[in-house]
C-alpha cells in the first residue's frame, strides 16, 4: 500500500512538473525571506547591544521628586549587584531655532555612565562648552564653533540647574539615551519627548542635588539586552534598589 502511494505520487509530480516546481519555489522563496527577516532582526538587536555596552547605557534609572543627593548616591554602591553608579543634572531648557521656542534636555555628562558617541569635534571640557546632536545643526545651521543660548525657565522664581549663558559648541554626539535617532543608520533607536539633548560639563550645574542616578548592574553587559534573562536580572535588582533606599 505504502509503495503504490509513492509510486503515485511521483506519477503525479511527473505528469504536473510545472505545477510542482511553482509551488516548491514559491515554498522556498518563503523560507528563503523568513530566514533572512528572523537573522536581520537579531543582528540589529546585537548591534544595538554591542552600541550601549560602547556608551555604557545605564541598566537601570533612579529618580525623585525631591531630588537625590550623594548619600543615596552610597547607598547604591553599597549593593553587591551594583557594579556603577553616578548621579546626574539635568533639565528642561528652551532655544530659539528660526524664531521658535524648542524643547531640549541638558545633560551633564558622565564619568562612567552614559557616554555620548562622538561623531565630530570633541567632548566639552570647560564650563563654556556643550556638545549638541546632529539634528539640533541640521535644524539650526550651526556649526562646530558656533555658539547657542538656551533658556530654563521664564520664572524668575525657579532655581535654574544650568547657568543661561552662551554656550561654545565643541562636538557632534550620538546621544546614548536616544533609542530611536531620527537621523540615517540609527534608525533603530527610542526618541525622547524633547527635540534635541544638550550635554555640558558638571561645572555648569548650579544645584546640588542630583535630578536621577543611573546604575550599572553587575554582569548585565554579558548579557543581550532584550534577552529574558537581562529582564529578570535588572528586575530582581530593581526591587532590592527600592528597598534600599525605603530603609534610607
Amino acid at each position: 500500500m505504502k509503495h503504490a502511494l509513492v509510486k503515485d505520487i511521483f506519477r503525479t509530480m511527473g505528469k504536473e512538473k510545472k505545477r510542482f516546481f511553482s509551488i516548491l519555489l514559491i515554498t522556498a522563496l518563503g523560507v528563503a525571506m523568513m530566514t533572512g527577516l528572523r537573522a536581520a532582526c537579531n543582528d540589529l538587536r546585537y548591534s544595538a547591544d554591542a552600541l550601549y555596552d560602547e556608551q555604557a547605557l545605564f541598566d537601570i534609572q533612579v529618580s525623585s521628586t525631591l531630588g537625590l543627593d550623594d548619600d543615596d548616591i552610597e547607598a547604591l554602591k553599597t549593593l553587591d549587584e551594583v557594579c556603577g553608579t553616578e548621579g546626574e543634572y539635568s533639565a528642561t531648557v528652551y532655544t530659539d531655532i528660526e524664531e521658535a521656542h524648542q524643547d531640549v534636555k541638558v545633560r551633564v555628562l558622565g564619568e562612567k555612565i552614559n557616554i555620548p558617541t562622538v561623531v565630530e569635534g570633541t567632548l566639552p571640557q570647560a564650563e563654556n562648552e556643550i556638545a549638541v546632536t546632529e539634528g539640533y545643526l541640521l535644524d539650526s545651521g550651526k556649526q562646530i564653533g558656533d555658539t547657542l543660548t538656551f533658556t530654563e525657565s521664564d520664572s524668575d522664581e525657579e532655581e535654574a540647574v544650568f547657568a543661561d549663558t552662551e554656550y561654545v559648541i565643541t562636538a557632534e554626539i550620538l546621544d546614548p539615551f536616544d533609542v530611536n535617532n531620527r537621523e540615517g543608520s540609527t534608525s533603530f533607536r527610542s526618541s525622547a519627548s524633547e527635540e534635541y539633548t544638550f550635554y555640558v560639563t558638571s561645572s555648569a550645574a548650579n544645584v546640588d542635588y542630583y535630578t536621577a542616578a543611573y546604575v550599572l548592574v553587575e554582569g548585565a553587559d554579558e548579557l543581550m539586552c532584550y534577552s529574558d534573562e537581562y529582564i529578570q536580572l535588572i528586575s530582581d535588582v530593581k526591587t532590592k534598589i527600592n528597598d534600599t533606599l525605603k530603609e534610607k
